[in-house]
């Protein structure tokens, strides 16, 4: 009877009141409340229909409480109600039904509770299936994070313009979880690395989402995989703030005919080669807004400097049409020349002493495997230890790219050519090859080690012709998945480089283009 007499009542505010249990006649005085906020108490439990009395209910705060189990339809007669605040409970499943009788709500924040699934298997009752007003949906910051989304997870879900996935300590997503959002236009899942663990995404997890307007991914990545935005033609507004991402190029932000704003403040990319094409579209874009983009550094070989003052000057020319027209030239009468004096002078090259072991030719995509991987393998774990040349670290910065290129693979035992999908299209690491193999004639030994990150089928190769003869006729090593089998990789490399076997037809992989 705490309500008597308030019968015309439409806002009850309730916070902070040490609430711990109501029922349904907690509120039947009240059938004209219109919001009610039963938020910062201590309330654990709703049972089946524990606000049938308060029909015209529009907006329910019941954050900050102790919400562990809800019953079946105790929500089902607020058929009005447009906002359902949930936040900050222990909530980690839903009963079937959970939602039943909430045809209109539009606001649902489930942030901060203990949702979490273990596998993506279809669940048998989705739990917003019969949310099909809802525009808005809240699942940030779940204790242990949301770790994987069933795949009809959204199921229901038609009319959601806004979901937030952010401030989870690990989201894995495939590529049907969105499927069901077609009208989706915010999507925020920031802020989801944990230590050494990234975002985990399919590369056609977006594709369905036509009309996403807004998408925030920041501070859970290390790289982008191409193609996997190209599907959202209405995007505006991109943010990719205080990842690690170190290269963008064209293939990443294909088809956006409608971005406005591109944020990637915080990230730490690399004046190379391979971000020539996004700082030059950076400056010359008039439609598109880069927040920042004067104070974005950079870092090249000992010195950090600003993206903007990159000189990319020597990326611009077409190394396939400097090599057509200059191999029958001067790389033939090189190998002529070379071939006459390694006849006539055979101790030339045997008595040469050289600087490193290995030079690693590799593209920037791949660098956080080599100097996690590749280096502390080699210069500092296992018997023998290797000395490697590396670009940022090794290469004088007073030298022209070219001849630091030159002079590294002159003064390097072998090369290690490390090989991935990025690899192919690079055109740097082109060159580099074409001059290890031509070093491989030079000194008639097996000077080229190929190590493949991952499995690159052989029509790819096709466009690659030296790479092609390189692979047909040297042995190459491919990285493991399994954790056991890096051994046995390592004692690969090792042997690798210390041998010196002859080549024959080396003369083959120099005129190849």
């Amino acid at each position: 009877m705490a309500f008597y007499g308030l019968y015309s009542l439409k806002e009850l505010n309730l916070a902070g009141c040490w609430i711990v249990e109501i029922d349904k006649y907690s509120f039947a005085q009240l059938p004209n409340l219109e919001s009610l906020d039963l938020g910062y108490n201590n309330i654990r439990t709703l049972k089946c229909r524990t606000f049938q009395f308060l029909k015209k209910l529009q907006v329910l705060i019941l954050s900050q409480n102790r919400l562990k189990d809800i019953e079946e339809n105790a929500f089902s007669d607020l058929n009005y109600l447009y906002k359902l605040d949930l936040a900050y409970n222990i909530l980690s499943s839903f009963q079937a039904g959970l939602f039943l009788g909430l045809e209109n709500l539009e606001v649902l924040n489930l942030s901060f509770n203990k949702i979490s699934y273990e596998t993506t298997r279809t669940l048998p009752f989705p739990p917003f299936m019969n949310l099909k007003s809802v525009k808005q949906l809240n699942l940030e910051g779940q204790i242990h994070g949301i770790q994987v989304v069933p795949t009809n997870f959204f199921q229901g879900l038609n009319g959601l313009q806004e979901l937030l996935l952010g401030k989870n300590p690990m989201v894995f997503l495939d590529d049907l979880q969105f499927d069901s959002l077609i009208n989706l236009t915010k999507l925020d899942i920031s802020g989801t690395k944990s230590g050494d663990r990234s975002l985990s995404l399919n590369i056609s997890l977006f594709q369905k989402l036509k009309r996403l307007k807004m998408l925030r991914l920041e501070n859970n990545l290390v790289s982008l995989t191409p193609g996997m935005f190209s599907g959202l033609e209405s995007l505006q507004v991109f943010s990719l703030r205080f990842n690690n991402l170190r290269v963008i190029n064209q293939s990443h932000l294909e088809n956006l005919k409608s971005l406005k704003y591109f944020d990637l403040y915080g990230n730490k990319l690399q004046c190379s080669c391979d971000n020539a094409w996004f700082k030059n579209w950076s400056i010359n874009t008039a439609n598109v807004h880069i927040p920042y983009l004067r104070s974005y550094t950079c870092q090249q070989p000992n010195i950090q400097s600003l993206l903007i003052d990159f000189d990319d000057s020597m990326c611009n020319f077409d190394l396939g049409k400097v090599c057509f027209f200059c191999s029958f030239s001067l790389v033939l009468t090189t190998m002529v020349s070379s071939w006459f004096i390694a006849k006539m002078t055979p101790s030339l090259w045997t008595e040469k002493e050289f600087i490193y072991d290995a030079f690693v030719s590799f593209t920037a995509t791949d660098e956080q495997w080599v100097y996690e991987e590749l280096v502390p393998a080699l210069e500092e774990g296992g018997q023998p230890t290797f000395k490697l040349c590396l670009h940022h670290r090794d290469f004088e910065p007073d030298i022209d790219i070219f001849e630091n290129i030159q002079n590294a693979i002159n003064t390097s035992q072998k090369t290690l050519c490390v090989v991935s999908n990025h690899y192919l299209h690079s055109e740097w690491c082109q060159l580099e090859v074409q001059l290890a193999s031509i070093k491989m004639f030079y000194e008639h030994e097996d000077v080229i080690i190929l190590i493949f990150l991952e499995e690159i089928p052989n029509y790819k190769l096709s466009s690659y012709h030296r790479l092609r003869k390189l692979v047909n006729r040297q042995t190459f090593i491919t990285w493991p998945d399994s954790a056991q089998e890096r051994p046995l990789f390592w004692a690969r490399i090792r042997n690798a480089l210390g041998n010196k076997s002859v080549e024959k037809d080396n003369a083959q992989l120099i005129v190849a283009q």
